[in-house]
Order: C-alpha cells, then structure tokens, then sequence
C-alpha cells in the first residue's frame, strides 16, 4: 500500500512538472522586437563565468531561452544548437542558452548531455523578464532572439522546431546576412551587364576604397534628370579607387533598352539588369535613383538620395559626395541616411 501511494505520489509530481512546462512554453508572451536594442545583461555560465552581452559588440549573438533544465525539449534544443557549434564558430556568432535554473544546475546539465555551448543562470529571470518572455511562474518562454553586431535585436524566433533549432538558427542568421542594412556587410553577388551580356561582380577584385550603389531607371524622369550627375560624380571619384555600379531592377525595362540607355549618357560604369527584382528586395530598394555607399570592407555607410533637388541649379546638399568624402577619408558619414526620392521600381508580380 505504501508503494502504491508512493508511486501515485511520483506520478503526480511528473503530471504537475509537466503541465508546469507547459504553462512555461504555452502562455503567450510579447517578446521585444526586431530593431529594438538588445537589453544588457551580465549572467554566469555553468562554470560560474560572466557574460555581458555588451563585452559582444561586433558579434552576432545568439540568446536562446527555454523553461527548464534536463526536461525533454530543453534537451533536444540544446543538443541542437551544440551540434551547430562549429559552424557558429566559423560565422564569428557566440551561442548561448539562457534559463532560469543556477549555475550548478547548468554544470549537470552540460555534463549529462554533452553540451559545448555556454548555458546562463538568470535566477528569477530577470533578463527574461527584460526581453518580455518571462513568465508569472519565474520561467521564460522558448524564444531565441538574434542580436546584431550593433547590439541591436535582428530576429525573433517563437516557433522554436526543438530538433532542429541550431539549424533553424543558421538558417534565420543566412538570411539576415542577404538582407542589406546601415553598418553591415554586403555580401557580394553578380549580375549580367546590359552591354554585354556578361556577368559582373559587384564587388570586382575587392581592392576598391568604397563602391557605389546606385539604383537607375531608363523611363523614370526623375532618374533621367540625374544622368550627368551619376555620370560626373564617378568621373570624379573613379580615380580615387571608388567603383561605381548601377542597377536595373525594373520589370519592363529590357537589357537592350538597358544599353542604348548607357550609351546614350555616356556612363562609364556598368549597368546591371536585375532580372526578377532579387538584388532590390536584398537592398530593400523602392525608388529610382536610390543610393548606397559600400566601404572598403563592403560595410554599408550610406543609404539614401544623390541631392537634395531634381533640378541641379537648387541643390543645397550634395548629400552622396559629401558621404563618398567622408568613407575615403575614413569617417562616418555626417547623416548616414537620407530620403531617397524618385519613381518606385516596377517589381514582378509574385
């Protein structure tokens, strides 16, 4: 009789731990959002290190928290994101699994399941409670944020597949890499030149000081009435080691068309044809002409417009040579972002 009360008693305690967890994952929360700063922390690993988050800076980090040590889905995300290591490693991306057990529940856990990655303690869960997802019962929600080499909140991930979330992460990291924003790194791509037909890199052979992005079109007047201006200020700054590259991301417009276009404004530069609109939606693209301006590094530092005034008798701020200055000379640009104005890029439909 004694045993039979025990082992209901166990049975209980599974069932209240269980639904325990459930309460932990199912609940919904509010995370923060993407482009939010990431909020600091210092918490201990399972070897009693410190980590700060800020000490990161420059660095993709990866903050995946979860309910509860050692329990079954905990398990296999973990295991996942150990699986991943390496190739986190070769990324430059540090991986951490945050939740809100101690230092020495951490340090079993490790040991248990062979886990290389670093768990932080957030007793009383503190931090989860910063990011939005902790949980009346003291537990985080299973949410992963992303957080940018700027410490900014790059991607949220609620819908964590256990299994395969180191995967699932790698995944969601490429994609951000594709997407072109202030203060990060392009990641090069070719596409044909109009002329001939050939394909292009855009960043050539690497050994240019800046290049120059620059969104045309061959019908939009606005981009027309740019023409002389596109064309003067590469005569300029091509013999300062700046590559200029124009694309052409407008459905109706043809590479033939495309060609005569270039000749016709004498640009010394190539003019590549997006075909399907992919290099404009990687760019976030939306007008012609729209400007970015590529470091040595290929860092984006400036994206916006050429001037501020179509007609070039009223500009007041020449606001793409005062950014190309600045890059060469090895400065951020005085205003990183301007608005770029013009015709909107005729997209396929998809």
């Amino acid at each position: 009789m004694r045993r039979m009360r025990l082992f209901m008693m166990a049975n209980v305690a599974v069932v209240a731990a269980a639904l325990l967890l459930w309460f932990a994952v199912g609940l919904g929360a509010k995370p923060l959002e993407v482009g939010k700063p990431a909020p600091d922390f210092a918490l201990p690993d399972q070897n009693g290190k410190v980590h700060r988050l800020s000490d990161l800076r420059g660095k993709t980090v990866v903050l995946a928290f979860y309910p509860m040590d050692m329990t079954p889905g905990c398990t296999l995300e973990n295991r996942s994101l150990t699986a991943s290591l390496e190739e986190f490693k070769k990324r430059n991306v540090a991986v951490f699994g945050i939740s809100s057990q101690d230092s020495r529940s951490k340090q079993a856990f490790c040991e248990k399941e062979g886990l290389k990655h670093s768990l932080l303690a957030d007793e009383g869960g503190k931090v989860a409670e910063k990011y939005g997802i902790r949980l009346p019962n003291g537990f985080a929600s299973r949410v992963t944020f992303i957080v940018n080499p700027q410490g900014e909140i790059a991607a949220v991930l609620d819908s964590v597949n256990t299994r395969e979330h180191g995967e699932q992460v790698l995944e969601a990291i490429e994609a951000l890499e594709e997407t072109v924003e202030l203060g990060r790194r392009v990641k090069d791509f070719s596409l044909p030149n109009a002329r001939d037909g050939k394909s292009v890199n855009l960043l050539g052979d690497g050994k240019q000081k800046a290049t120059v992005v620059m969104f045309i079109s061959t019908r939009c007047p606005i981009s027309l009435a740019y023409d002389a201006r596109m064309k003067a200020i590469a005569a300029e700054f091509e013999k300062k080691g700046v590559r200029f590259v124009a694309i052409n991301s407008n459905v109706e417009e043809h590479a033939e068309e495309i060609k005569q276009h270039a000749a016709k404004a004498g640009f010394s530069f190539p003019v590549l044809k997006d075909e399907g609109n992919v290099i404009a939606d990687r760019f976030k693209a939306l007008v012609t002409p729209e400007i970015f301006v590529l470091d040595s590094q290929a860092v984006v530092r400036y994206h916006g417009r050429i001037d501020d005034s179509q007609d070039p008798n009223a500009v007041k701020s020449n606001d793409l040579h005062d950014a190309l200055k600045a890059v060469l000379a090895g400065n951020a640009p005085a205003n990183p972002k301007t608005r770029a104005v013009g015709c909107t890029i005729k997209r396929v439909k998809k």
